[in-house]
């Protein structure tokens, strides 16, 4: 029987070694031998830690947007070292080089995107999320170049430099690309949650450039009117992932049973009905107890390999078993397990039963 893999074992291996560098920044601004702002430390936990969770979870079409999306991801961890090493500088010139090396895997992913919206002749809300977050990203790199080359533009302060580099790689590609994620996750959906997560990726996509030109032009109304936009698209999509998070997760139990070969789930001719049902009963009460133990390692699987939660299946199982016991003959055929009950295999291949309920 195949096992699982654990979700530590999905994640891309510079996330987890990027975690472990951003707190070694962490520890060595606390104890003062380095002097790394706040801003500073929550910038570099971009390039560190989101941008490769973020990346791995894409997958363009195939072609060249794949193509260069693979090859932002394969030069990923030098960009973000190198962004590392430049904060580490004074502001100027070398560390303005040095931050052109994230820009760059940005650069590429962003013609990833690009060609991907071309390739696609689409505009559809998951295409456009998707590809807008990976703009933002990039958009995002700019302004980090500006501010360790000590460039301030349009009468920015240098705060507001480096905080338009924080706000585009955390709210414009994140957050845009979890509503994206949803979105994606919710396609078959057709009801109001659907049409929630829908309103929610649009506004996160129109919200942060219309925040951008707020500061960019004399309407200044436009800065409340963006934030506005990115902040309800941002509490819209937590609320969906708050009211429908267990239906977007797989059940651990379910993943456990299906994952079993089907020689595993067919009962020899000389056990009892009784003896079959018990023995499923016992692997589902087995798997139950696995999946309350392995709560913390639940996570959200692509739309193909979703699995429905059976609540309760325990108690099906058993009653099944019980009914069973008090009804059993010996059988000379092959009993397989379907659900929680047992059903006589047919002799011909592809035949299919009807479920437990309608015997």
């Amino acid at each position: 029987m195949r096992t699982p893999h654990s979700p530590w074992q999905r994640l891309p291996g510079f996330a987890v070694g990027g975690s472990i560098v951003w707190l070694v920044l962490v520890s060595s601004r606390l104890t003062g031998l380095t002097h790394l702002t706040l801003i500073d430390l929550l910038f570099l936990l971009a390039p560190l830690v989101i941008a490769p969770l973020g990346l791995a979870l894409i997958a363009f079409d195939e072609g060249l947007p794949q193509l260069l999306l693979s090859a932002a991801i394969r030069i990923q961890p030098v960009g973000a070292l190198l962004a590392v090493v430049a904060f580490l500088l004074p502001i100027g010139l070398p560390a303005a080089i040095l931050a052109a090396a994230w820009l760059l895997v940005c650069a590429i992913a962003a013609l990833g995107a690009l060609a991907y919206l071309v390739q696609g002749r689409s505009l559809q809300p998951v295409r456009l999320a998707t590809a807008a977050a990976i703009g933002f990203m990039a958009f995002g790199a700019i302004w980090l170049v500006l501010s360790r080359a000590g460039i301030a533009p349009i009468g920015l302060s240098p705060i507001i430099v480096e905080m338009t580099a924080v706000h585009f790689h955390f709210t414009g590609f994140a957050a845009t690309l979890m509503a994206a994620l949803l979105l994606t996750r919710l396609r078959d959906d057709r009801g109001v949650t659907q049409r929630v997560a829908l309103a929610a990726a649009l506004l996160l996509v129109a919200g942060s450039p219309v925040l951008a030109m707020g500061w960019a032009t004399p309407v200044h109304v436009l800065q409340v009117a963006g934030a506005i936009l990115v902040a309800t698209g941002v509490v819209a999509t937590a609320a969906v992932f708050f009211f429908k998070g267990a239906s977007l997760v797989e059940s651990t139990p379910a993943r456990t049973i299906t994952s079993t070969p089907s020689s595993e789930n067919v009962c020899t001719a000389a056990r009892t009905p009784a003896a079959c049902a018990a023995s499923t009963a016992a692997a589902i009460v087995a798997a139950s107890h696995e999946g309350a133990r392995s709560c913390a390692s639940r996570s959200i699987q692509s739309p193909t390999s979703f699995t429905q939660p059976f609540p309760a299946a325990a108690w099906v199982a058993t009653s099944a078993a019980t009914s069973a016991a008090a009804t059993s003959t010996p059988m000379s055929r092959r009993y397989r397990r379907t659900g929680a009950t047992c059903r006589p295999a047919r002799a011909s291949r592809g035949a299919s039963w009807s479920s437990s309920s309608s015997g």
